[in-house]
């Protein structure tokens, strides 16, 4: 099925624009290396299917919290994401990833609105 690979780092915002109301599957992705950027996370996921929006999630200071959010326009394609990369590594990291229960109707005020929480965080060191 292919290695999720570790290719440069670049900087970059989130995938796709909120178009009001949205349909999709969203699903939640954690145990991410600090450094990977949404940039990476859309290049990752965007070769499975159609993805509306994709975002590392990050603290108050701005510190990445290893977790992110990807929704894509079709449930099909969220699970084959499920499929192809869930336990794959990711700069040395296997992804952790799930469907989230909220992602079979996505709208703008709901993605706001926070939901899921944290990532696979703890106070383990980072180097």
């Amino acid at each position: 099925a292919g290695g999720a690979g570790g290719g440069g780092r670049r900087g970059g915002g989130a995938a796709g624009g909120n178009n009001g109301n949205e349909t999709g599957s969203k699903i939640m992705v954690s145990n991410l290396d600090y450094a990977v950027s949404n940039q990476d996370i859309s290049d990752l996921f965007g070769s499975v299917g159609k993805i509306r929006r994709a975002f590392v999630k990050f603290d108050a200071s701005g510190r990445s919290l290893g977790s992110a959010e990807v929704v894509f326009e079709s449930k099909a394609d969220a699970l084959e994401a499920i499929k192809q990369y869930n336990g794959v590594p990711l700069d040395n990291r296997p992804l952790k990833i799930s469907l989230s229960s909220e992602g079979a109707n996505v709208t703008a005020a709901a993605a706001s609105g926070g939901g899921a929480r944290g990532g696979a965080g703890g106070p383990g060191g980072v180097p």
